[in-house]
């Protein structure tokens, strides 16, 4: 049994042949490098991240999260109906 703390060993434990990981695409690129890796994307669905913001609705400081929130949102091309949609379901 192997153990690693950086996507780097991992990667070169897979590449000796010794198991199976599961990498962000951000990291896929760069590891790429090494031709004993093979890289195969998760068919649909395809994995994803939410994320959430949460404070007390008493917070002082609630303007700060709400304009927290809107900078989020724009940063990550998130409409109000995809995210009206996705509360629907």
């Amino acid at each position: 049994m192997f153990g690693a703390s950086s996507l780097n060993t991992v990667m070169q434990i897979v590449a000796g042949g010794y198991g199976v990981t599961l990498i962000p695409q951000i990291a896929a690129d760069v590891e790429r490098r090494d031709e004993r890796v093979k890289f195969l994307r998760l068919e649909n669905p395809q994995p994803g991240r939410s994320i959430g913001l949460v404070f007390r609705r008493t917070s002082p400081r609630k303007a700060d999260f709400a304009a927290l929130g809107e900078v989020v949102k724009e940063s990550v091309d998130i409409s109000p109906a995809r995210i009206a949609s996705k509360k629907r379901n």
